[in-house]
């Protein structure tokens, strides 16, 4: 018979790229303050990427702080197919590993929850998975757990995303370009330094939020996916930053010189022209704050979810 007062223990598994992975790691975090179990699935690649970047050399957990302070953290690797040698973002063995990452992941994952399930020191109750992955919400429904779909990106995205459709039959969407990888750095360790004055970004959402914490304005280069859309609120809506590029061809491909770049940067070091972006970014900063007050939008809404996950928990084990 099922347990009324069993512990909610929830299986995070993120897409394997830096902009996904950190906003994974602080919702387990979170989830972990609030009384969860969490076991957190990382690929060896990603592993050992973070591991680098931050100075961790051999660390077999990156929760290891973390659980010496009490929360409740299980940390597990699984090779994702690849040699840890193996560049996954160049030429050719992109695509290579995109077909891995697409036909061989949810075997491997399946069998990994699989395994989890089984243990009753909490058994797990809910799935969270990244929304790059279709499959989550079957493995979880094999499993009988509650599927959470983890969406990295902004609420704008997401509401373009569901009506997607409706967009390109108006005439709204065109071509899509091809991601861009960079290496891993502590980007919030570097946007945090005193020395900082701008940030020249493509735009991914989890670089956008580290820049506005740390109140640095951004010159935008979107490359692909929901980079277009962030850009539009930093430059045009909230006006903390400036386009990197205004001049595009006949098939909207921008025009990038060294002279326009050279412009833009100095634009954003000279105190005196940003002032009113490094004024505005500050109010947006103090926006934030706010939401993340005990009080505030944000922790509100997410015990909100907390308490949405539990009703449906203890609905799934009875």
């Amino acid at each position: 018979m099922a347990k009324s007062n069993l512990k909610p223990h929830a299986i995070v598994i993120p897409c394997p790229f830096q902009g996904h992975i950190n906003p994974s790691i602080h919702l387990s975090l979170k989830l972990a303050t609030k009384g969860f179990t969490i076991t957190f699935i990382n690929t060896k690649y990603t592993h050992a990427q973070i591991t680098k970047s931050q100075q961790l050399d051999q660390t077999p957990n990156i929760f290891a702080k973390f659980q010496e302070l009490g929360l409740d953290i299980h940390y597990q690797t699984f090779s994702d197919g690849f040699p840890l040698e193996f560049d996954r973002f160049s030429g050719s063995n992109t695509e290579v590993f995109w077909e891995g990452l697409l036909l061989n992941y949810p075997f491997h994952l399946d069998e990994i929850v699989g395994k989890l399930v089984e243990l009753e020191n909490p058994r797990p109750t809910c799935l969270i998975v990244d929304t790059f992955y279709a499959w989550g919400t079957a493995i979880a429904n094999k499993y009988g757990l509650v599927s959470v779909s983890f969406f990295t990106q902004p609420a704008l995205v997401f509401t373009i995303d569901y009506h997607l459709d409706l967009l390109v039959k108006n005439g709204h969407f065109g071509s899509i370009d091809r991601m861009l990888i960079v290496p891993w750095c502590d980007q919030q360790a570097v946007l945090s330094h005193s020395a900082i004055g701008g940030f020249l970004t493509h735009c991914g959402w989890n670089s956008i939020l580290e820049s506005l914490w740390a109140s640095v304005p951004m010159i935008c280069h979107p490359i692909s996916v929901d980079q277009q859309t962030n850009r539009k609120l930093v430059v045009d809506d909230w006006k903390v930053g400036i386009n990197l590029c205004d001049n595009y061809d006949i098939n909207n491909k921008s025009i990038i010189t060294k002279e326009e770049i050279a412009k833009k940067i100095n634009f954003l070091m000279s105190e005196e022209n940003s002032k009113d972006l490094r004024k505005v970014i500050k109010e947006v900063k103090k926006t934030m704050e706010i939401a993340l007050l005990a009080s505030g939008s944000s922790e509100k809404n997410f015990d909100l979810f907390v308490e949405d996950v539990m009703a449906k928990t203890k609905m799934a084990i009875f």
